[in-house]
C-alpha cells in the first residue's frame, strides 16, 4: 500500500520489548531488516512513504503528534499478549502512572478516528467495532502439542502408524 498511495504510516507496538522481539523473530530476512533499521529512529523513509514506530507510551508520541493528519494513509496495531502495557489500570499503584487517566482502548481509538485504513494484530483479543477475522488454518481446537507443533482433536492416535 506504501507503494501505490505514498504518504505516512505509523506502527503502533505495543512497547519497546514487543518491537524488539518482533525484529528478532521475523521469519522473512527482508522484514527482519525493516524492523531492525526502524527501531532506534524510529522513523524510516521508504519509496516515497515515510514510516513511524510509535510505542504505546507518552514518551514516544512526540514523534507522530506533529504528522500532518491529512497525510497518514494507515497504520497497524499491535497488542501484546499480556495486557499490561496497553491496559493502564493494571499498573503498580505505587507507580505514577500518567496513562492511568486515558479512556479504554485509548491506544486504538486514538488511530482508528481518522486513519484511513488500520490493521490491529491482537491475539485472543477483541475490541468492539473491529472486524476480526480467523485465518482456517489455525486450529483453535487442539489434542496436544509435541515440540512446538500442535496436533489437532480430529487426529485419531489409534489409527496412526507407527
Amino acid at each position: 500500500m506504501s507503494n501505490k498511495k505514498p504518504g505516512a504510516y505509523i506502527l503502533r507496538i505495543e512497547d519497546s520489548a514487543l518491537a524488539d522481539k518482533l525484529a528478532k523473530k521475523s521469519k522473512d530476512p527482508s522484514t527482519r531488516k525493516f524492523m531492525q533499521s526502524l527501531l532506534i529512529p524510529r522513523k524510516l523513509k521508504f519509496g516515497k512513504s515515510m514510516f513511524f514506530l510509535d510505542f504505546f507510551h507518552i514518551g514516544s508520541w512526540n514523534l507522530t503528534k506533529d504528522i500532518k493528519r491529512e497525510k497518514i494513509q494507515g497504520a497497524i496495531i499491535v497488542k501484546n499478549t499480556s495486557s499490561r502495557p496497553m491496559d493502564p489500570m493494571e499498573m503498580d499503584d505505587e507507580e505514577e502512572n500518567p496513562m492511568a487517566n486515558l479512556p479504554e482502548n485509548y491506544f486504538l481509538d486514538t488511530l482508528t478516528d481518522f486513519v484511513p485504513k488500520t490493521i490491529t494484530i491482537a491475539y485472543e483479543h477483541q475490541f468492539d467495532g473491529i472486524e476480526t477475522l480467523q485465518f482456517p488454518f489455525i486450529v483453535k481446537d487442539r489434542e496436544r502439542s509435541i515440540s512446538g507443533v500442535t496436533i489437532g482433536k480430529d487426529i485419531d492416535w489409534e489409527k496412526l502408524d507407527d
